[in-house]
């Protein structure tokens, strides 16, 4: 169902070559790898749902921000402001 109302918005939006962009396999290959990961990672909490009680998961799932922050600094060596902090 999002797939359909994505598609007819851009088409909406931006016409017959909105439409062809959300059918470009290029770009659905390029984040292929992001939405494999972020698959992966949803997968992981719903089995740790069986190990963690909520609070433990409530605070590992704080904590991803800050992790993302910092391996968006080391890794893509991007430099975000302390305000962006």
């Amino acid at each position: 169902l999002s797939i359909a109302v994505g598609m007819a918005m851009a088409s909406i939006l931006d016409g017959p070559s909105g439409l062809r962009r959300c059918l470009d396999m290029r770009r659905a290959l390029g984040v292929l790898p992001i939405a494999g990961a972020f698959s992966a990672a949803q997968m992981c909490a719903l089995r740790a749902l069986h190990t963690f009680d909520p609070g433990s998961l409530k605070i590992i799932a704080q904590v991803n921000l800050p992790t993302t922050a910092l391996l968006s600094w080391l890794v893509l060596g991007r430099q975000d402001s302390l305000r962006q902090w």
